[in-house]
């Protein structure tokens, strides 16, 4: 548990230092190998950029969206479901 709080904060630290006092929304993936990842997301109407620790690193990501009927859909088609209010 110790090191999922320390993930937690690791992302949330990323993208906050690039987006001072955003809103965000953190996502925890537990799969059933014992293998985990965590998210830090922050939206606006035209990116989401993400936070990601998976395997022992730490990544970040923009993502250019598009919102059809509420739901954001990345350039390579990848579904994105809101989950926080974007500028």
């Amino acid at each position: 548990m110790k090191e999922l709080l320390k993930q937690i904060l690791i992302v949330k630290e990323d993208l906050l230092k690039r987006f001072p006092n955003c809103s965000h929304t953190i996502i925890i993936h537990l799969w059933d190998d014992n293998t985990s990842s965590v998210e830090c997301r922050y939206g606006t109407t035209e990116k989401l950029h993400i936070s990601k620790y998976y395997n022992s690193e730490l990544t970040y990501e923009e993502v250019d969206i598009k919102f059809i009927h509420g739901v954001m859909i990345g350039e390579d088609g990848t579904t994105y479901y809101p989950r926080n209010n974007f500028n």
